[in-house]
């Protein structure tokens, strides 16, 4: 009957050493004060005493306890002895305790370890771009003469204008478009002269060598 009853439903084996002189009231008392679980969950509660040969369970079958005591002809339970809690049974493990057995065989095989996994983080263009080898392409003027009073500018810097995709026979590399930078030595005293660093702002001071944009 104890075989019966353990099919599909949730088994707590209580550990440590359990006064089986106790009957329904004190079981009932032990689940809820003690374990803190809901002795009327509709789960079999197993409970044994100093002698391993004889256990005791509890029951609530909607309409009131069921009481089971079974006491082996021969042999014993492998009850674990560790301090008193509810241990949740497989069904596996239910079989394993009432046909004599200790509940863990280090030699079962056990169900596999959940893997999880990992999504690679999307590389971005830029993410792409920056891992490729960089030829740089300098653009510079022969002779940069400033266009408001006729100074030769002199350089005072670099800036990047573009950076293009280039790919050659099983290879892909960066060619980055580099502008020297300039500066009239004449104008750029003059506080009243004073630009924004930028190519179209007209009577700038400061400019950048040309360049032609692919």
């Amino acid at each position: 009957m104890l075989n019966e009853l353990t099919y599909g439903a949730k088994v707590y084996l209580v550990t440590g050493y359990t006064d089986l002189r106790r009957s329904i009231d004190g079981l009932a008392a032990i689940v809820q004060g003690k374990l803190e679980l809901d002795p009327f969950s509709r789960a079999l509660f197993l409970f044994c005493g100093r002698r391993s040969d004889r256990i005791k369970g509890l029951l609530w079958e909607g309409d009131g306890f069921l009481l089971l005591y079974k006491r082996l002809d021969n042999g014993k339970f492998q009850w674990p002895r560790s301090e008193t809690q509810a241990k949740l049974l497989t069904a596996q493990q239910t079989r394993w305790l009432l046909e004599g057995l200790m509940i863990e065989q280090p030699k079962a095989i056990k169900d596999g370890k959940e893997h999880t996994r990992k999504r690679r983080k999307k590389r971005t263009h830029d993410d792409w771009m920056s891992s490729l080898p960089v030829e740089e392409i300098i653009h510079e003027e022969e002779n940069p003469v400033c266009e408001k009073c006729g100074a030769v500018m002199e350089e005072i810097g670099k800036e990047k204008v573009y950076d293009e995709l280039v790919y050659t026979p099983a290879e892909f590399h960066v060619r980055r478009h580099i502008a020297k930078v300039y500066k009239c030595p004449e104008c750029g005293n003059d506080p009243d002269n004073d630009a924004k660093h930028e190519d179209d702002i007209e009577g700038s001071t400061i400019r950048k060598a040309k360049v032609s944009v692919k």
